[in-house]
């Protein structure tokens, strides 16, 4: 997948719109949970990051991964750009009788927070994977200290950027 879809809304709404893709999303993910290719450690870390944090997860999609992020955070906002993924989303938090989730449509480049309102970000197979604009709006709503996550699948398992702001500088022109 190249970084043109993640800036192109219609490819987003399609993608969620057919119960047959959300089915077969749904295979895919399964198979990529249980498989030795990064994701199960990625899931780890961010569990584990994540304890007792405010936590953005970058490109949500219908939540599920967002709520189990919920059950070890303080608190976890979901972004995304699909209306489809975002509204599946909702509907998976309300049923989950989740508190602590607050789900927004949202631009990953254009994320609707102040600097420095996370201890945590991570992107799972989402736009700040693929995105320069993305990752730079990701680093500008961690707080000093904090932390992002990525995963993209196959060939980057997990990235883990400690943000220090001494580093600040160095870090923005390598990205």
């Amino acid at each position: 997948m190249t970084g043109i879809e993640y800036e192109n809304r219609s490819f987003w709404e399609k993608k969620w719109t057919t119960e047959e893709n959300i089915e077969r999303r749904t295979q895919q993910e399964e198979s990529w949970t249980v498989g030795i290719d990064g994701e199960d450690y990625f899931d780890r870390k961010v569990l584990k990051e994540a304890r007792g944090k405010e936590v953005l997860d970058i490109g949500c999609g219908r939540g599920e991964f967002t709520l189990s992020v919920a059950s070890v955070a303080k608190k976890v906002v979901g972004v995304d750009f699909s209306k489809i993924a975002i509204s599946q989303a909702i509907v998976n938090t309300s049923l989950q009788g989740v508190t602590n989730v607050e789900l927004k449509l949202a631009d990953a480049s254009r994320i609707p927070y102040p600097g420095e309102s996370f201890g945590l970000a991570y992107s799972r197979r989402g736009p700040a994977t693929y995105s320069l604009k993305a990752a730079r709006e990701a680093h500008r709503v961690l707080k000093r200290g904090g932390l992002l996550i990525l995963w993209k699948r196959p060939k980057l398992p997990v990235q883990r950027i400690r943000l220090d702001r001494k580093e600040e500088a160095s870090r923005e022109s390598r990205l």
